[in-house]
């Protein structure tokens, strides 16, 4: 068993520091190296954070003995041959969310990793929520009843991701959907366990659009809406997700909101009761529940079916905006290794 994962961090943005505490922080991880176009930047960030070496070249890290994985965590274009180039160097690869551009550069990082024999986890931190964990183990015990309503609501301030790459469709791929509401449609399909069948949405503009709201239709009936923007001044302090059942709703206050605390608020026919829930950071997480399965087996808790099903779906909701009608989602047949074809599981 491989006592100590390192890590190379490429992509030194908003949340690079963040993600090196988590690195450096969770247990039998260390942070070895970190990369950046400018190696200058790259040598001050190591130092601060205390990683083993400063890049100012991807492959030159790659070519690093000490890494055993890379954290990606640049812009969206870049997710798909950095993480292809990582498996061929033989490194694991955990990569920020959104997983990919499109669902078919997402099916050739999954086949790089699957041919290297590499593991490959996407960035959905808020899977490590307590507050999401216990409403998606009251969906599965049935608790709720037959789920019949769901919302999810991502919203940031309205300054959070405006200019840099995240406002260029070249780099981002699109704008509030890809840059935050993709949060929302992995949280409601880890929760409720089920895949979206279709979609209908809306935004007030293409290809960056600043407010968007989508209908989601889920195999089994169950419908979703979920909204998001990055304009909207203080809608984010409201970041939650909200279940209604046959036989009781569940209000996940604040578990989309990215802080590791957050309360339930169950409704039934004996009235409302509200429960506080905290848990660890949600980087740290992440971080060990992968460097986990590096070394002992398994698969993380967001998968790279995980990663690429959000991607599927991010392209139905564009194509609904751009046509005006609801759109099937089109799902790809996959493989990861030692798994059946995806086209029949459920989230995880």
């Amino acid at each position: 068993m491989q006592s100590i994962v390192g890590w190379g961090l490429v992509g030194l943005g908003r949340i690079a520091p963040r993600v090196a505490a988590a690195c450096a922080g969770a247990k039998h991880s260390r942070l070895a190296a970190v990369c950046s176009r400018d190696e200058t930047k790259a040598a001050g960030f190591a130092q601060e954070h205390g990683a083993g070496r400063g890049y100012g070249s991807f492959d030159a890290m790659l070519a690093d003995p000490t890494v055993d994985a890379v954290y990606i965590c640049t812009p969206n274009a870049l997710h798909a041959p950095q993480t292809i180039a990582a498996a061929r160097a033989g490194k694991h690869v955990f990569c920020e969310k959104p997983m990919a551009l499109t669902a078919d550069e997402c099916v050739a990082m999954i086949a790089a990793c699957s041919t290297a024999g590499v593991r490959l986890g996407i960035g959905y931190h808020l899977r490590q929520h307590a507050v999401l964990r216990e409403m998606r183990r009251r969906v599965a015990a049935g608790e709720l009843g037959d789920v019949l309503l769901a919302r999810a609501h991502f919203f940031v301030g309205a300054t959070y991701f405006r200019g840099g790459w995240k406002s260029d469709a070249a780099l981002a791929g699109g704008g509030a959907i890809m840059s935050a509401g993709v949060h929302s449609l992995d949280a409601l399909r880890f929760v409720l366990g089920r895949e979206v069948a279709a979609v209908s949405a809306t935004a007030d503009a293409l290809p960056i659009e600043e407010i968007l709201a989508c209908v989601l239709r889920f195999e089994g009936g169950t419908l979703a809406y979920t909204d998001t923007s990055r304009v909207v001044p203080f809608a984010h302090t409201r970041n939650d997700l909200l279940v209604h059942g046959s036989l009781a709703s569940d209000v996940g206050a604040g578990a989309l909101g990215g802080r590791p605390t957050g309360r339930h608020e169950i409704t039934s026919a004996t009235g409302t009761r509200t429960t506080e829930m905290t848990g660890p950071d949600l980087y740290t997480a992440e971080v060990e529940e992968f460097v986990r399965c590096v070394r002992e087996g398994g698969e993380p808790s967001a998968t790279a079916i995980d990663g690429l099903r959000a991607v599927e779906i991010t392209e139905a909701i564009y194509e609904s905006i751009r046509t005006a009608r609801e759109v099937r989602v089109r799902r790809h047949e996959v493989r990861e290794p030692g798994m059946a074809p995806s086209a029949a599981t459920t989230p995880r």
